[in-house]
């Protein structure tokens, strides 16, 4: 299991690169700014900026996490990853198993990184973010959330093996779950159903992937 494991990762690496070196972009760009506007003047609204980036990084993280499944899924069905890894005395289970584990680590690396930078400056600046720590936290948590559910959704339409339907689909879904958050609020019912969505696509996906011909 460690051996799939090991080998998802490194396989996973080459896409990763695009979306940690965006996130560390944006990241920079958000410390720019905000030290920019401090030392402007030391009562600018910083809370300003740190919104403004937290709806840049909620547009672009979950298409990002929809590519992840994507790109393990094309990846498998075009290279023949999995009939070969099946001559070497492993299962379907396993090998998916080792899949979701490398995706799903890949997914949060990617959130709390934005968890802990906005946890930082929350800290460094905590006079003149005041309520920050409880406007922003639910809010990236639901990110969060909404990134696992993306990743669900993207190694289910990997499956399906139709380029062009999964990459409509893998910009399409992501704006809609967002859609969908920005009527029902960040409250717990867009946490039940994205957690529910996450569940269904999971599970449907080892289903399908467990008895489709490889």
């Amino acid at each position: 299991m460690l051996t799939l494991i090991k080998r998802e990762s490194q396989s996973l690496c080459l896409y990763l690169a695009l979306p940690v070196l965006v996130s560390i972009f944006i990241a920079i760009l958000l410390c720019l700014d905000i030290t920019r506007r401090h030392q402007f003047s030391p009562y600018s609204p910083i809370s300003n900026s740190m919104y403004e980036f937290f709806w840049v990084i909620a547009f672009i993280l979950p298409p990002l996490c929809v590519g992840v499944g994507l790109y393990q899924m094309l990846t498998d069905h075009y290279q023949k990853i999995s009939p070969f890894l099946l001559t070497h005395a492993t299962t379907r289970s396993r090998i998916f198993l080792a899949r979701i584990t490398i995706g799903i680590i890949a997914v949060l690396i990617l959130s709390l990184f934005w968890l802990a930078l906005f946890a930082f400056l929350i800290y460094k600046y905590p006079r003149y973010l005041p309520g920050a720590l409880e406007f922003f936290m639910p809010r990236l948590i639901l990110l969060t959330i909404l990134n696992l559910t993306c990743y669900s959704l993207g190694i289910l339409i990997g499956l399906y093996r139709n380029k062009l339907i999964a990459l409509t689909a893998g910009l399409l879904l992501p704006y809609i779950l967002i859609s969908l958050i920005a009527i029902k609020g960040f409250t717990l019912t867009p946490v039940i159903l994205l957690l529910l969505i996450t569940a269904a696509a999971t599970i449907r996906t080892w289903q399908k992937f467990l008895t489709q011909p490889l």
